[in-house]
């Protein structure tokens, strides 16, 4: 439950939860209340707690190069970690001011919630096993980076149409997302099939290099998610802020799931076999 007490002549915490978003929607999404649609809204409120998240990921980042703390570096090809504005809401404690600041608002905290897509990252154990133990990781305030690889198109969609299943490719970052850091900068070009060509150096040494078939361009993106709060920080947590943040790596790959029609039909069980 989010705490009452405040210091003489300051703003209440509503009211101050109020006026971020609402600046929010002004600066970063450039639009006011009169104009914004509910996505509108949603980054709004989405970049607000953001906001409160930044700074303690950067703490831990300073506290860990400081103590010189080992990293722990999970790789993983799925992360199931699910859709963050819920999770965030918990573990910043701005759930009950959310609401109330968006309701003053006349919008509705719930329809926002509605709005967030599920990241397409994982599928199911595995990925779900990985974000579990980032999450207990940064519960526990040892230092980590997890590393994947970010779909553009996820984990494809199943729909039904006339009887027949049809696979859909899962457009999660349609909108935006904006729970992450992206380091165009950084990009590096990965390559895939191919042949390799030996040859004869000057030296006499026989070398060989991989030609690739194609190239893709990877460019890494910073999404990072928070601890489960727990007791305030104290000298023995190795200066680790309160509650800790969690940094997961993901090198972007685009165009690994291409949109195109689909192609792979089942009939549904209860149908009659197919000529």
């Amino acid at each position: 439950m989010q705490s009452t007490t405040r210091q003489p002549g300051a703003t209440p915490p509503v009211a101050a939860f109020r006026r971020e978003l609402l600046q929010n929607l002004h600066d970063r999404v450039g639009t006011d209340l009169t104009f914004a649609t509910p996505g509108d809204a949603y980054l709004a409120l989405a970049f607000t707690v953001r906001d409160r998240l930044i700074q303690r990921w950067l703490d831990t980042l300073h506290a860990g190069i400081d103590s010189q703390a080992r990293f722990v570096c999970y790789l993983s090809a799925e992360y199931l970690i699910g859709r963050q504005l819920d999770n965030n809401l918990l573990n910043t404690d701005t759930e009950d001011l959310a609401r109330e600041a968006l309701a003053d608002l006349g919008l509705s905290l719930d329809e926002l919630h509605a709005l967030e897509a599920e990241p397409g990252l994982g599928n199911g154990g595995l990925g779900r096993l990985a974000a579990c133990y980032l999450d207990s990781l940064a519960t526990m305030r040892i230092p980590s980076i997890g590393y994947g690889i970010r779909y553009e198109f996820g984990i494809f969609r199943q729909t039904f149409k006339d009887g027949w299943q049809v696979e859909e490719a899962d457009d999660w970052l349609r909108r935006g997302n904006p729970w992450e850091f992206s380091h165009a900068e950084m990009a590096i070009e990965v390559g895939f099939g191919g042949r390799t060509d030996g040859h004869t150096g000057p030296d006499g040494r026989y070398r060989v290099r991989w030609l690739p078939e194609r190239t893709i361009l990877a460019s890494p993106t910073t999404p990072w998610c928070q601890g489960t709060p727990a007791a305030p920080s104290t000298p023995s947590d190795c200066g680790g802020p309160e509650p800790p943040a969690r940094s997961t790596s993901k090198s972007s790959t685009r165009r690994l799931h291409p949109r195109r029609p689909p192609e792979h039909r089942v009939r549904e069980p209860d149908q009659s076999p197919l000529p």
